[in-house]
């Protein structure tokens, strides 16, 4: 396990998280109903699940072929304990064209969202406070806010708002997510499975162009199978949080054994480089050499030859590495760069809820009119798809 996840389950730190939960409960009489937990889950739009497979060595191994598409999708989702608030959809681009939206009769209630490479930030954090946690939430009650420490739930403007709408952020335990995050523990973990599948459905022979347009469809069905009360209840229940169980945490064995580990393995000590793979050219000459040190003459120039030949394939190699990276790199720039019909935004504008995806969607209509006696009359009118 990760030495920072290791050191996170230390019973005192997981203690010090529940003190100040009910303290918060306590102090501001937050009812169950106004507990909730935030975060952030990613997604490879072309993404599919494992799945074990017996098959006939003589034959040769199976191939699962999947979609391409490898652009990151981050997802916020908010639940308390009897439900989830609309998702918040963060595409990868500079600004939204129309033929990144289903069709006009099948859009979700959502919002979407775009940044750069697909990630959160600090502006979209604050976004997703004022869009979709403060006008859901029951006005004039305090609420309990569970989330990670990310530097976009963090800032000053973040806290401030908390503060100004008797939001009361309770940051969890670095690297302790895995055991007191009740979205990591409940709807996740089937939401990414179904998604996988209904990938796998969409584009069994990984020719399908999975887009924007298609993950939202995806993802919206996959959720509504997941994002179940079950699920939801199931996170909250394993991570003693509510009903309120702390010493069931406490009891898990990781939490309960906090600082017994393992002994690290060392490998045997050697000092002529034989256990370990030459990854630069400098590297495999040394080796080169102290092999030629313990050879005859014979096998010395045969030993060179090979290192001749495996010098010029590895310096091949890398030179097409940094040709793959920079193709890559510009196929990305293309995309983004890449013009369409463009929604019209305001200024700074980076989210789009679904009355503004839905008003930019439908057909526009021209009218062709005559002045006639200080009077305009319609002629004929025309509709834009």
């Amino acid at each position: 396990m990760d030495i920072k996840r290791l050191s996170a389950l230390d019973p005192t730190v997981i203690e010090s998280f529940f003190s100040e939960f009910e303290q918060l409960r306590s102090q501001y009489g937050v009812e169950i109903e106004n507990i909730w937990n935030m975060d952030e889950t990613g997604f490879q739009m072309g993404q599919t699940t494992s799945n074990f497979v017996a098959y006939d060595a003589s034959i040769g191994r199976p191939v699962a072929p999947q979609p391409d598409n490898t652009q990151w999708v981050t997802i916020i989702e908010c639940i308390s304990y009897h439900r989830a608030l609309k998702p918040y959809l963060i595409f990868c681009g500079k600004a939204p064209e129309l033929h990144m939206f289903p069709a006009i009769d099948e859009l979700p209630d959502i919002i979407w969202a775009f940044s750069l490479k697909g990630w959160t930030d600090n502006e979209l954090g604050i976004d997703w406070l004022r869009r979709i946690f403060i006008p859901q939430r029951p006005i004039g009650k305090h609420s309990i806010l569970i989330l990670d420490g990310h530097d976009s739930h963090s800032t000053g403007l973040f806290q401030y708002l908390c503060l100004q709408n008797d939001i009361h952020p309770l940051y969890l335990p670095a690297h302790a997510s895995h055991k007191l995050q009740p979205l990591d523990l409940g709807p996740f973990s089937p939401l990414k499975a179904a998604y996988g599948q209904l990938v796998q459905r969409f584009a069994p022979t990984g020719l399908a162009t999975l887009n924007r347009r298609v993950f939202t469809k995806l993802y919206i069905e996959a959720r509504q199978t997941t994002f179940t009360e079950r699920n939801i209840r199931a996170g909250w229940h394993r991570t003693g949080i509510w009903p309120l169980n702390k010493q069931k945490l406490l009891n898990d064995p990781e939490i309960r054994n906090f600082g017994r580990t393992t002994p690290e393995y060392q490998p045997p000590a050697t000092s002529d480089g034989l256990y370990s793979t030459p990854k630069q050219s400098d590297n495999l000459r040394a080796l080169i050499r102290q092999i030629e040190a313990k050879t005859t003459p014979q096998t010395r120039r045969a030993v060179r030859k090979l290192g001749h030949s495996a010098i010029q394939e590895h310096t091949g190699a890398q030179l097409l590495r940094t040709q793959l990276r920079e193709l890559r790199q510009l196929a990305l720039k293309q995309e983004l760069t890449k013009r369409s019909k463009r929604i019209q935004k305001e200024t700074k504008q980076r989210s789009w809820n679904l009355e503004q995806v839905r008003a930019a969607l439908a057909p526009k209509k021209v009218h062709f009119v005559r002045k006639e006696g200080g009077e305009k009359r319609i002629l004929r009118t025309v509709t834009l798809e």
